[in-house]
């Protein structure tokens, strides 16, 4: 009983800020989950597929505009804790005003290469659609300064706020046969992620009564860091939030509304192995000695997740996919199961990544990082050619066990040996 008393001890910071995001995850699962039913209910299929893919497209654009900043702030926030409000506010302007850049250059691309993206070309849901993108790009790095500074609950009560108030309102315009349009329902949906970011002011740095002010140093100081991790993020977060607007953009909005049911579950799969290393970076960054510790824990609990997860899935895909409907149980059931074979090759995936954050050696995994989004983007492409959804999506499990081969070995040292083996190399 006193080992275990201990363990818990030492891992209190860990496991406290691992169970609000184990929590965010579950609320915005579920809900998230309830959503996109609701929607499905309610809305035509094309309209659906299309708010998927424009809400998908939003996230990896506020993903990319985050240029690195959150990542970094996480390390700037620990080591720089009485600058946190000026350290939040600047990485939230740096973030939005990127973000509002790339949601205008996608929107006047996007039509160009899909007629589902055509809306896009009136000037209205062109502003419309980046302002989406901003607000994400902010929720996103807000997100993990938060987890920088280990206020996890923070984070969950803003996204249990954002995820309940986005379903409810979905619902009773689903209700009142409000025809609300697709982009409609990306409007709604960032409309309540600006209201969430309320949330932020939990914080006693953000209502400690001094002024907002930019922090000019801040901005001088990014660059290298900017740099290596806006690499590291377009190459890793790139696939998971392409992957519906190249279904939309291949095939078509009314196959990715089913595609994007399936999709949504298994990064419910995948999220939980996410938090923990999330975790496991901020809690590694302060205390580097204690990474082989920290990794059992969440290796542990990353293959227990998967392996329930997956065992789950293939005894009842149908029966979920049936609660949106006939038509999306047949068409996406089978891409269920074959997708939820990525989940153990992304454990490896998400520990290299903090691994190399804890280490400061983004530099080093960038070209293995590239390697594996071109590997994840290519083989889906050349399966949507060849097999359509089943193709797409067999293409892409394929991209990601063949991305285990560069980053297993530094992931087992870590575990095995910890600081030392790091510091000697892979």
């Amino acid at each position: 009983m006193q080992s275990l008393q201990s363990w818990l001890k030492a891992n209190r910071a860990l496991l406290g800020n691992a169970m609000s995001l184990i929590g965010t995850t579950g609320v915005s699962s579920v809900m998230g989950f309830a959503f996109w039913w609701v929607a499905a209910r309610y809305f035509p299929r094309s309209e659906v597929g299309f708010a998927s893919a424009s809400i998908s497209a939003m996230m990896f654009l506020g993903a990319m505009a985050k240029f690195g900043v959150g990542a970094w702030l996480i390390g700037q926030l620990s080591r720089q804790p009485e600058k946190t409000k000026s350290l939040m506010l600047t990485g939230a302007m740096v973030n939005g005003v990127l973000g509002l850049i790339f949601g205008t250059l996608f929107a006047l691309i996007a039509p160009l290469t899909s007629a589902d993206f055509a809306i896009l070309h009136n000037p209205l849901n062109l502003i419309l659609f980046a302002i989406g993108v901003a607000v994400c790009a902010i929720a996103f790095v807000m997100d993990e300064a938060v987890i920088g500074l280990l206020r996890g609950d923070v984070q969950l009560a803003r996204n249990i706020f954002f995820a309940a108030s986005k379903l409810l309102l979905l619902f009773v315009a689903g209700a009142m046969a409000s025809g609300l349009t697709g982009l409609g329902i990306y409007i709604l949906w960032f409309c309540c992620e600006i209201a969430s970011l309320a949330f932020l002011l939990r914080l006693p740095a953000m209502r400690d009564g001094s002024a907002f002010r930019l922090d000019l140093d801040l901005l001088r100081g990014l660059g290298k860091g900017a740099v290596t991790h806006h690499m590291t993020n377009l190459a890793f977060d790139s696939p998971k939030t392409l992957m519906p607007v190249l279904v939309t953009m291949l095939l078509s909005a009314d196959t990715n509304a089913s595609f994007y049911v399936a999709w949504m579950i298994i990064g419910f799969v995948v999220l939980l192995p996410a938090a923990l290393t999330s975790v496991l970076y901020a809690v590694g960054a302060a205390q580097p000695e204690l990474l082989r510790q920290k990794m059992r824990t969440t290796l542990l609990g990353s293959v227990l997740t998967a392996s329930t997860a997956f065992i789950g899935i293939m005894l009842t895909a149908d029966l979920v996919l049936g609660l949106f409907g006939s038509d999306y149980a047949r068409q996406a059931a089978p891409v269920l199961r074959l997708l939820t074979f990525a989940a153990f090759p992304l454990i490896i995936k998400f520990h290299y990544l903090a691994i190399n954050r804890i280490y400061d050696r983004l530099t080093d995994s960038i070209p293995v990082l590239l390697i594996g989004v071109a590997l994840e983007l290519s083989l889906a492409i050349l399966g949507a050619r060849l097999g359509g959804l089943i193709g797409l999506s067999a293409g892409w499990v394929l991209a990601n066990y063949l991305q285990v081969v560069f980053m297993l070995r530094p992931v087992i040292n870590a575990y095995r040996v910890g600081n030392l083996a790091l510091k000697m190399g892979n």
